[in-house]
């Protein structure tokens, strides 16, 4: 586990409220100098801190819906684990596969142009796997109020 200092904190929740702030934005929202917040990023960057930035997209403005699947397994094991991610990487709109190896619970976060597209891809993993799925769960995402990544002890403010 890495320490982060106060300026790496400070840069990480200038970064987590606006991701495309320029150097100088967050030079002077920080209170750090320019060389400083360069050499911040360069380094949460190299040490795997920062793996990238994102983008948050309003799906249903083009005309996508965000669906979550939580399906419940059994006989679980890494063959069928492995088979379920690769059955999920052939359809469009993959955003997520989320499991833990010793729960027989995987959530398949995906988005579809409409609901007959999901309805195609959810029939098709229940023949591929209907030996398998014990039950499953479906969540249809309709707003998204905002998401933080960024754990409250690491959130610091500028005012």
């Amino acid at each position: 586990m890495l320490n982060l200092d106060n300026s790496d904190k400070k840069i990480l929740s200038s970064l987590h409220r606006n991701s495309r702030s320029p150097i100088s934005r967050i030079s002077k929202e920080t209170g750090l100098s320019i060389d400083i917040v360069k050499y911040g990023i360069k380094k949460l960057i190299r040490k795997r801190i920062i793996l990238g930035f994102h983008i948050n997209i309003n799906l249903s403005k083009i005309g996508y819906k965000f669906y979550m699947l939580r399906i419940h397994l059994n006989n679980f094991n890494d063959n069928l684990l492995n088979s379920v991610i690769s059955f999920c990487e052939r359809y469009e709109g993959l955003h997520y596969i989320l499991m833990d190896r010793f729960s027989p619970t995987v959530e398949i976060d995906i988005s579809m142009k409409g609901r007959e597209d999901f309805d195609c891809f959810l029939t098709d993993l229940r023949e591929e796997f209907f030996r398998f799925i014990v039950k499953y769960d479906l969540v249809t995402l309709t707003k998204s109020y905002g998401t933080s990544y960024l754990p409250n002890n690491l959130n610091v403010s500028f005012t």
